[in-house]
Order: structure tokens, then C-alpha cells, then sequence
């Protein structure tokens, strides 16, 4: 049987005196998607950033496409992040400097084998038009709308070809109509690039229209 994409069992995470994670099981196969939600505080965040390789259990075991991430040095878990993980966040957090292409080819200099330069160019230019920027290449943020500029933000999450997107509030700052097109261009990618899907989200219509739904809620994670 082939192993899980992210496998994590039992997992426990604590800050001081608060558990954040209570034995937590979580299983996420290959193109996979499904939404997080819970009220805040609830541990969505913390599980999101395991997932990612930004934090560490205390107690359980993670396993990524079947490496144990237990054994890995923090160069390897860096260089794995880097390679095949990718992350959106609420706030696009774009260099103002740098135009749409040069922020979303940026992740692939961090590769500790660097990728012929041409080829993530035309990978980039390729998926910006994909989510309708074609033309938009070389505005800096500054130029481009709230909605553009989080777009740009997923072309950068998907730069490298990861196996897995984390979206962490992806939508919160968007309107209704914004938030819509940004959802249903994460599903879209999630078919066309092949990409494991995970959304955490308070918008409960952006939850439904993802699919599988799990909801943690003080530390313990069910199927809604």
C-alpha cells in the first residue's frame, strides 16, 4: 500500500501549559484537498504550520510521503519545505520591489539545486496567465488589486512544484466575489497541478465548496 502523502499520528503540541494539539491523527493523501475550520485558538494555525515543517511535535510522529520527519537535520526539513511545500497566507506578503514575475520566480533561488533560470521563468509566465495575469507580469503589487496580488501569491506557492499547498486564511481579506474566484482558482489548480490541498478557513462557504471538511476544535480533530 502506498504510504500517505502526510501522515501524522498522535500528535501533541503544547505552549507552557496549554495543549494545542491533543493526540492528534491526520492523513492527507496525494492531490488530496480539504478545509480546516474552528473557532480561533482552536489549533488550525498550529496544525497547519506541522504540516509545513515550521513547528515540531512534542509527542507523536510525522510522516511526509514516508520519510520520517523525525530524522531529518534542520538544513534537510528547510530543503524540504522549500521543494515541496507551498504556502499561502492571508496577507500575500509580495516584495513591493519586485515585480509580480521576479516575487513569484523568488522561492526558487532558495533551492539548494538551482533550477535552469529560462524554465521557472516560463513556468511562472505560464501560470500567471493561467490565473488571469497574462500582461500583468511586470507590475509591483503596488499596481495591482487585492484579489491580483493574492493570485500572485498562489503562483509563488506553486512555483517549485510542490506536492502539497497550504493555505492558511487564504480568503479573509478578500470580498465575497474575491473570495469566490480565489477559491475556485485553488481548486482548479489542485486538478491541473496535481497539488495536495489543505484550507484553513473561518468562511464556512469556502469550506463546503472545498469538499472534505475536518474541524478542530481545543485540540481534537473530527470529520465534520
Amino acid at each position: 500500500m502506498e504510504s500517505a502523502l502526510v501522515d501524522l499520528q498522535s500528535v501533541v503540541k503544547s505552549y507552557g501549559d496549554r495543549v494545542i494539539l491533543d493526540h492528534v491523527d491526520f492523513r492527507l493523501e496525494r492531490g488530496d484537498r480539504l478545509a480546516i475550520v474552528g473557532p480561533s485558538g482552536s489549533g488550525k494555525s498550529t496544525l497547519l504550520n506541522m504540516v509545513g515543517l515550521l513547528d515540531e511535535p512534542d509527542e507523536g510522529s510525522y510522516r511526509f510521503d514516508g520519510q520520517d520527519v523525525k530524522t531529518l537535520s534542520e538544513p534537510e526539513r528547510a530543503a524540504l519545505r522549500s521543494r515541496a511545500i507551498g504556502f499561502i497566507f492571508q496577507l500575500h506578503h509580495l516584495l513591493p520591489q519586485l515585480s509580480a514575475l521576479e516575487n513569484v520566480t523568488l522561492p526558487a533561488l532558495a533551492l539548494a539545486k538551482k533550477p535552469d533560470p529560462k524554465a521557472v521563468e516560463e513556468r511562472a509566465r505560464d501560470l500567471l496567465g493561467k490565473v488571469g495575469l497574462q500582461g500583468q507580469e511586470e507590475k509591483q503589487p503596488s499596481q495591482l488589486s487585492g484579489g491580483e496580488r493574492q493570485r500572485v501569491a498562489v503562483v509563488r506557492a506553486l512555483i517549485n512544484q510542490p506536492k502539497v499547498l497550504l493555505a492558511d486564511e487564504p480568503t479573509g481579506a478578500l470580498d465575497r466575489a474575491n473570495a469566490d474566484g480565489l477559491t475556485k482558482l485553488l481548486l482548479d489548480l489542485n486538478e491541473a497541478e496535481q497539488v495536495a490541498l489543505v484550507v484553513v478557513t473561518h468562511d464556512e462557504t469556502v469550506a463546503q465548496v472545498i469538499g472534505r471538511v475536518v474541524r478542530i476544535d481545543d485540540g481534537k480533530l473530527t470529520q465534520s
